[in-house]
């Protein structure tokens, strides 16, 4: 083991790392430049900061259990002012 010594960096190294981003970024803009943006909704749940693709008019969560978890938040509000 050389001690002191730094390891050899080949060109394109760099480059490489930024592959994965910069393909993400460019996927990014392609989809908010996209019709589908208009699809894009965030999740109506209680503490979720989700954004999902809205695949049905009436959709408004991102997965059932996140519909579930704000219709017993629903029910909880409506229950805890009557009793």
């Amino acid at each position: 083991m050389d001690r002191g010594r730094r390891p050899r960096r080949t060109p394109g190294t760099a480059a490489r790392r930024r592959g994965p981003r910069a393909a993400l970024a460019r996927a990014a803009v392609a989809f908010l430049a996209g019709p589908d943006r208009r699809r894009l909704r965030a999740c109506h749940a209680p503490r979720c900061v989700r954004y999902f693709l809205q695949d049905h008019p009436r959709q408004e969560w991102c997965t059932p259990s996140c519909g579930n978890r704000a219709r017993v938040a629903r029910h909880h509000e409506r229950h805890k002012k009557t009793a």
